[in-house]
């Protein structure tokens, strides 16, 4: 229920904010409108991932620009001779550790771009109640920047649960 709230919060206080800033209520319902289908395909994508997040065994093979070390490779080699070939099921833990790794870096990514977006929104509507001339305005101004510190507040929420996860996975293949 409160990821709910969290989310409509999400949607609300901008469109909210959009009114404070004399903005037309049919602009500000299509702003609405664009973030409710981006959250739509947001969720979209992700239950397609959930769908085809099968680990493939040979996927640890695979080179990686973020990888630490050397690359590990399926065949060993000693002497110039194949000796052994590695069985990449073995590898699966590292695998979804990966994949939490790079959701992680991902969700980080979109996470830090919002949080430099709201603080802008922030900074403008804080200047704005310093020169609001109405009580009306300081209200109105007031709610819309309680709401924006509260969407930022989400997002810190966001990305310690992203960071959660790769803890989890990690404390999930050091007990396997």
């Amino acid at each position: 229920m409160k990821a709910l709230i969290v989310i409509l919060a999400a949607w609300l206080f901008p469109v909210l904010s959009s009114f404070a800033g004399g903005m037309p209520v049919i602009d500000a319902v299509a702003i609405a409108n664009q973030r409710i289908a981006a959250q739509r395909d947001y969720i979209e994508q992700v239950l397609q991932g959930l769908e085809q997040a099968e680990l493939q065994p040979d996927e640890v093979f695979r080179p990686l620009a973020s990888r630490i070390g050397p690359k590990l490779e399926k065949e060993i080699v000693l002497d110039g001779k194949v000796e052994a070939t590695r069985d990449g099921e073995i590898y699966a833990p590292e695998v979804a550790e990966r994949r939490t790794q790079e959701d992680y870096q991902q969700v980080r990514a979109t996470v830090m771009t919002r949080r430099d977006e709201l603080r802008q929104a922030m900074a403008a509507n804080l200047n704005q109640l310093q020169h609001a001339g109405t009580a009306s305005e300081v209200q109105k101004l007031s709610v819309v920047v309680a709401g924006l510190a509260a969407e930022l507040q989400a997002t810190d929420h966001e990305l310690q649960f992203a960071a959660g996860d790769v803890q989890a996975r990690a404390f999930a293949n050091a007990t396997e």
